[in-house]
């Protein structure tokens, strides 16, 4: 498997990445299945703390597609924690359930030592960073 690079990666480090990797999107999906409502947003802040875990390890691989989907995830996680209005949380729901689905298409690719198609990433991206816009100067880091 190459990175964005064209640099080999070595293949226990891939395998370890990937266990971890899948492992934190098992947490993600029940994160966001257990927001229920308005008063649940915190849940939001863990998805970004999970969603960390991804991003340090893809960009220390050269991984950096996965890194930028995974780094937009934990700026809208912390930033859809400090929401109050349901229709917006809700569409947040949405957007970072479509990114854990995207990421693991990623992995699912890397599992198979194949380059992923980016279309898609690029237009998500596109998508996450619109949303990180409209939401505004929301705090992007853990709560102190």
């Amino acid at each position: 498997m190459l990175d964005d690079k064209k640099n080999e990666i070595d293949v226990e480090l891939l395998d370890g990445f990937l266990e971890e990797s899948y492992a934190v999107l098992v947490d993600l999906k029940v994160i966001l299945a257990s927001f229920k409502g308005t008063s649940d947003a915190p849940v939001f802040e863990k998805y970004g703390q999970q969603i960390d875990r991804i991003m340090g390890a893809a960009y220390t691989l050269s991984l950096n597609e996965l890194g930028d989907l995974a780094k937009l995830g934990k700026e809208l996680g912390y930033k859809t924690s400090q929401i109050k209005q349901i229709a917006k949380l809700l569409t947040m729901q949405s957007l970072l359930s479509q990114l854990v689905r995207t990421m693991e298409k990623i992995l699912n690719s890397y599992q198979k030592n194949e380059t992923p198609t980016y279309d898609e990433v690029h237009q998500l991206i596109n998508r996450l960073n619109t949303a990180s816009d409209q939401l505004g100067d929301l705090r992007i880091s853990v709560k102190v």
